[in-house]
């Protein structure tokens, strides 16, 4: 059980950061640089699927490992 609940929490802090973040602050570097800035934020407002995945992938992982574990 133990095992469930340092997953859980690993996953919940590597994903916090990365689905909260601002793309457009993130993407575009310092401002003194000679690439181009990030593309704007989408118009729109769509949320990006990636993190949804990821957070099903691992709570199917999750599952995955606690089904097994709980085998008799």
């Amino acid at each position: 059980m133990a095992l469930l609940w340092v997953i859980a929490a690993v996953v919940a802090v590597l994903t916090a950061g990365a689905a909260s973040a601002d793309s457009a602050r993130v993407w575009a570097g310092p401002p003194d640089t000679s690439h181009p800035a990030a593309k704007p934020a989408d118009p729109d407002g769509e949320l990006p699927t990636w993190p949804f995945a990821v957070g099903a992938i691992a709570a199917v992982a999750v599952v995955a490992i606690w089904s097994v574990r709980r085998r008799p």
